[in-house]
């Protein structure tokens, strides 16, 4: 019996139809002498600190960095049972194959599920770029060894390690951090949330820090034989007086004085330049630029945008989602004719499908550059019956799609420049379209400036010239689809030259598949808010940033942990150096946070009360009773205060958490037995002798010692 492994249902199902005769059942799919089942996503979870040592528990600084010497997986207690139903049908398969999402994830997701049952039989896997039945039947057709995909498997289970290293003793140091000066409730910090919390940040200041400054523009109404147009002031900063060194004229009586000598006074054209040019159509849709476009077009976030796009996939209807690259396999492009017929029939792809020519192949069409997984396109299956923003998105895919069967974009650009009697020059450009092509799909604005055809040599006059005061403006705000942008092409935003000239090569930050999560976690934190399209990074985000050592927070190092789980997916790289290398970082970032001066880096620090007993910052806290107020320094501090209109009131009464010693440090002053240290019900330690003996009493009850401050036993005198 061959059994497949799916990473959900739906995976399942279209495997199932793929395999043919089917019996369904509450865990699995019979098809013949294949069954099919299938996971709930991760069915293992990562073990959380309290696995490996009870105290790890409590968070305390003592206790970070937390390495654990083996990372252990237990069963998601709301998965167990199809785990179960797992592990019976091994018992009965002669092969199994591995049907995870065509990724690193999905690779690891039903890898690890077989290495926890200690499966150790022939494997093979099924890479299901496509779930229509002729991407199935291929696929079905073309099974490999599970073997060929350990790099996927490796890449995977390394991230998820150094995420929970990351993720579990940053997020443990900061928090404890945070406390000691003010700061309420879990502060989350971990190694992609956190440089992508940075760039919002930096984004913010730059925007708020930003001094406007006024510029003039000059622009005059030429006038010659074949038509008159606008030209502006050609700006020399060396020669055009009132400049700066942007070749801004910031001087208004100097452009005042340019505009009055520069009207109604004759000319000549001095350029007139012509050259034709084109763009091709664009690669076809990689998660980040449809994220972006969709964030722009249909105002949809990224992760609505990635929940769209993974229906559609599972609809069948959609190639899979999570791809990094924009090209197609020249296997597919057979294909074309079939799938623009289907698009003939949807009311509002049917004028562009049916111009399109299958026979016409844009440079998408690249097997060598295909990555992990191609472009996202249409199967060819009818989504006729799509509505709301699965249609939008459905027909931004489809319209780019499309394009790559128009041909090429074409325009002429045109340069003139006038020089007037004062000698100031003034240019004008302009743009023909001779041939739409692919823009005719999908409404893409091409704008044309038409100027009259003129040769060098030609008088031409100025006539009035107009001075428009004018403004420099800063960047503009983050969105989802700008910022999942800017996470694609990080190297954008880095100063050092050699550090952007290799990530412009490789990296980002994150993956196709966890930049919107990525997005959401910090809308979840608090450290980030949406308003309207733009997103903001909130007071506490701004803390997190300010308060993190650079290590934490800097782009460039968790970039290039993106080359190296790149590297251990294609064997280049051993998962063991490089979570031991990411582990040997923990503990120089958490000290540097500890020794972090909260004020002097200018942290806006919540109003703090600080404990009357070790001085740490009292944090307000709700418990059975109502609020009160805790030392942010326990367990090793248990000071509380109640709560009084917002403050906290008197402290109550300190009880200073004393080690026992060990059982038998002291004897009992009866009989000289050893004493045994306990707690009785209402709280209250005691030491006790336990022997027999007639020394204690008449009926030889255990004999027992009250506890002094120190925790010694109180002796008889």
């Amino acid at each position: 019996m061959r059994l497949f492994i799916a990473e959900k249902p739906s995976l399942a199902r279209a495997i199932a139809d793929g395999l043919g005769k089917q019996t369904k059942l509450k865990t699995h799919i019979q098809c013949g002498n294949d069954i099919v089942t299938w996971c709930f996503g991760h069915l293992l979870d990562s073990a959380p600190p309290e696995y490996y040592h009870p105290d790890f528990k409590q968070w305390k600084a003592a206790h970070l960095p937390i390495i654990p010497n083996k990372f252990t997986l237990i069963p998601s207690p709301k998965t167990k049972e199809q785990l179960n139903a797992i592990k019976t049908l091994l018992k009965n398969a002669t092969s199994v194959v591995n049907a995870g999402d065509p990724d690193r994830e999905g690779q690891l997701l039903v890898d690890e599920v077989l290495e926890y049952l200690k499966y150790k039989g022939p494997t093979q896997r099924i890479w299901l770029a496509s779930l229509d039945p002729t991407s199935v039947s291929k696929a079905l057709n073309s099974l490999k060894d599970n073997q060929n995909y350990r790099g996927f498997r490796n890449a995977a289970e390394s991230r998820r390690i150094i995420d929970w290293l990351a993720g579990m003793n940053l997020t443990r140091a900061m928090t404890i951090f945070g406390r000691s000066i003010g700061f309420q409730g879990v502060l989350s910090l971990g190694r992609v949330q956190t440089p992508t919390l940075a760039l919002v940040v930096a984004r913010d200041r730059e925007i708020e820090n930003f001094k406007p400054i006024d510029y003039a523009a000059l622009s005059a109404v030429i006038t010659h034989a074949n038509g008159s147009f606008s030209a502006n002031l050609k700006v020399d900063p060396d020669t055009t007086p009132g400049t700066d060194q942007h070749g801004r004229i910031t001087d208004f009586n100097a452009a005042k004085s340019i505009r009055d000598s520069s009207t109604n006074i004759p000319g000549k054209i001095i350029k007139a330049d012509k050259k034709a040019g084109k763009d091709t159509p664009p690669l076809t849709y990689a998660l980040s630029s449809l994220q972006k476009d969709a964030s722009s077009a249909l105002n949809l976030g990224a992760q609505k945008v990635l929940d769209i796009a993974q229906k559609l996939y599972e609809q069948k209807l959609t190639t899979y989602p999570r791809t990094d690259c924009g090209f197609l396999p020249e296997e597919q492009f057979q294909d074309a004719g079939r799938i623009l017929k289907m698009l003939e029939g949807l009311p509002h792809l049917a004028d562009a499908a049916n111009k399109a020519d299958p026979k016409r192949k844009s440079p998408a069409w690249n097997t060598k550059k295909i990555t992990a997984h191609h472009g996202i396109i249409p199967t060819g299956l009818n989504a006729g019956g799509l509505t709301g923003d699965e249609k939008a998105v459905y027909t931004l895919i489809a319209a780019r799609y499309i394009q790559q069967f128009y041909p090429n974009h074409e325009f002429v650009t045109t340069s003139i420049q006038v020089q007037l009697q004062n000698n100031t020059v003034w240019e004008a450009k302009g743009k023909t379209v001779t041939e739409m092509g692919w823009k005719a799909v999908g409404g893409v604005d091409s704008k044309a400036v038409i100027l009259p055809s003129v040769t060098v040599g030609d008088q031409a006059d100025s006539g009035e010239v107009r001075l428009e005061r004018k403004q420099t403006k800063p960047p503009a705000r983050f969105t989802e689809g700008s910022l999942i942008e800017a996470m694609s092409f990080i190297h954008l935003f880095i100063k050092d030259q050699a550090a952007r000239a290799r990530l412009k090569e490789t990296s980002g930050l994150g993956t196709e598949a966890t930049r919107a999560n990525i997005i959401e976690t910090l809308k979840t934190r608090g450290y980030i808010t949406a308003k309207n399209k733009a997103i903001i990074s909130t007071d506490t985000g701004r803390s997190v940033i300010d308060l993190c050592p650079p290590m934490i927070k800097d782009i460039v190092t968790t970039a290039l942990m993106e080359d190296s789980l790149a590297d251990i997916q294609a064997d280049k790289a051993k998962p063991k150096g490089v979570v031991e290398s990411y582990a040997a970082k923990l503990g120089p970032m958490i000290d540097a946070l500890f020794q972090s001066d909260a004020r002097k880096l200018g942290v806006k620090v919540p109003d703090t009360y600080p404990c009357p007993n070790c001085g740490k910052a009292l944090a307000r806290r709700k418990g059975k009773s109502g609020f009160f107020w805790g030392c942010s320094g326990y367990p090793d501090c248990n000071t509380t205060c109640p709560d009084e209109k917002g403050k906290p009131g008197k402290p109550n009464e300190v009880k200073v958490k004393v080690e026992p010693p060990v059982d038998g440090t002291f004897k009992c002053t009866a009989c000289g037995g050893q004493l045994k240290y306990g707690v009785s019900k209402a709280g209250k330690p005691y030491w006790a002798c336990f022997a027999k003996s007639a020394k204690h009493s008449k009926d030889k009850k255990p004999k027992f010692f009250n506890c002094d401050d120190s925790g010694k036993p109180v002796l008889d005198k």
